[in-house]
């Protein structure tokens, strides 16, 4: 029996070589539902997968759920999804290249405001990886959020929204009136506005146009930060 004082140290001790025993047969567990765990990765990373969890043939669907449950993921587990993003995503690096030259060479002169550069970050991300309708999304994200700055920094009330308008029209027609836009731009704000609309209401294989959807957010950025 251990002695008073030293009880917490023992108890310690002792969790720590039932945590040890545990640990090993849970890893042992784990390697066995390694080939789920990959293809439930592979899954999630490709396109059209809705989220929905691939079972291994032959693994108990109960066991899976408590490995995912826990709140950290043993560490080998864990590894393996890392291994499987790695591949995903390392054998388009080419590609991505490409896409981040793409982009630099459109990139804006200076700075837009904060809110937009924080959007335009994510969506240089985005379109880097790959990810071209969510590229769309924020690309109406990042124009709605430059023409309020605009009509912010300018001291100009918002315009009045005509039942059944957008409120996104009407603050890009009223910014032609003030002068801040084109005609043409005006025109460019009105795509960017259906395709992000198409792409979050009708779906996201309905938009393929994410770089000319930059390239015309980023003009209309030039314009309003001018």
């Amino acid at each position: 029996m251990p002695a008073r004082g030293s009880l917490a140290a023992y108890l310690t001790s002792a969790a720590k070589r039932f945590e040890k025993r545990i640990f090993g047969h849970f890893q042992a567990v784990a390697d066995a539902i390694l080939p789920e765990i990959q293809a439930m990765t592979r899954s999630l990373l490709e396109s059209g997968s809705g989220m929905v969890r691939v079972r291994g043939a032959g693994i108990p669907a109960t066991l899976a759920d408590q490995l995912l449950a826990t709140p950290g993921p043993p560490r080998r587990l864990h590894a393996h999804v890392e291994l499987e993003i790695a591949r995903s995503f390392t054998l388009a690096t080419d590609e991505m290249a490409k896409r981040c030259l793409e982009l630099a060479r459109i990139a804006l002169p200076h700075p837009a405001g904060d809110a937009v550069n924080r959007f335009l970050q994510r969506l240089g991300r985005c379109y880097i990886v790959g990810f071209f309708p969510e590229c769309v999304v924020i690309c109406r994200a990042v124009l709605e959020k430059a023409l309020l700055e605009k009509f912010e920094r300018e001291r100009k009330p918002l315009p009045p929204v005509p039942p059944g308008r957008s409120e996104m029209l009407a603050r890009l027609s009223k910014a032609v009136d003030l002068g801040w836009l084109s005609r043409q731009q005006l025109s460019d704000g009105r795509t960017i506005n259906e395709r992000g609309n198409k792409a979050v209401h009708e779906g996201p294989h309905m938009v393929a146009d994410a770089l000319d959807t930059i390239q015309l957010t980023l003009g209309l950025l030039r314009a309003l930060y001018a």
